[in-house]
């Protein structure tokens, strides 16, 4: 698991910075700017044929009477007939209608972006992780609680990218705060309580001091800012899970 993490943190960060992200990224955006800028230069456009130009200030859009596509000033405006002034605010009230629909549609398309990049981000993720979580599936195929694990890791990773894209300092003082010693990521690691690759035969345990943390196991604490926290990689084993599946002995005048 550390292995994998470590080729995750190289991978997934390639993997957006590549030729082939980066050109559907672009398409996403090409599509959406066209969209916005078709749709306020209809408005615009219908706009100006009335002698109202479309403009675009900090805080938003706003319309001014133009003529011959400039806006007029102030003076001019004042010299034009009641009528005209009169046709012109109707304009303006009828294209300020159609802009809001404008605007309603372009934060609709705006939604539509978002979930387009969300769901490019998580084939991209997929697509760096699928081979690698492929071949530990492979390894593990006998086993099919590994199998379900592996599968809530990757789901796991595709959800929490950005922390294998943009790692924060942060996110490390976090960890850190745990235990100096837990690099980043450990929520992926694997706390082994027994190992038995160097045992031949059923192990044979004796335990010298049969109290109640040393048969059963215990869940070690550290001290953080005054309080005291733990994580899953403090669980220790007791003589029973080491004696499992062998012999436990124990000095029973000392029970």
């Amino acid at each position: 698991m550390q292995q994998l993490v470590a080729e995750l943190q190289a991978t997934i960060p390639a993997v957006f910075e590549g030729e082939e992200y980066r050109r559907r990224l672009g398409q996403i955006d090409e599509e959406y700017n066209e969209r916005q800028t078709q749709a306020f230069g209809a408005v615009g456009d219908e706009a100006n044929q009335q002698g109202v130009a479309l403009l675009r200030t900090p805080n938003g859009f706003s319309f001014a009477p133009a003529k011959d596509g400039e806006v007029m000033s102030p003076d001019d405006y004042d010299k034009l007939s009641d009528e005209e002034k009169t046709r012109i605010e109707q304009v303006v009230s009828s294209q300020q209608e159609k802009l809001e629909k404008v605007i309603h549609q372009v934060h609709q398309w705006r939604r539509e972006r978002i979930e387009r990049v969300r769901k490019l981000n998580e084939e991209a993720v997929l697509f760096a992780v699928g081979h690698l979580m492929d071949s530990l599936r492979s390894d593990y195929a006998d086993f099919p609680a590994v199998g379900s694990y592996l599968n809530e890791v990757q789901q796991n990773v595709i959800e929490s990218m950005d922390e294998f894209r943009h790692p924060s300092k942060e996110g490390m003082a976090s960890l850190a705060a745990l235990t100096s010693e837990l690099p980043n990521f450990s929520r992926f690691r694997v706390n082994l309580l027994v190992g038995r690759e160097a045992t031949e035969g059923a192990p044979v345990v004796y335990e010298e001091h049969p109290t109640y943390q040393n048969l059963i196991g215990r869940v070690e604490h550290i001290a953080q800012l005054g309080a005291l926290v733990t994580n899953f990689l403090l669980i220790k084993p007791g003589a029973l899970h080491m004696a499992n599946g062998g012999y436990l002995l124990l000095d029973a005048l000392n029970c």
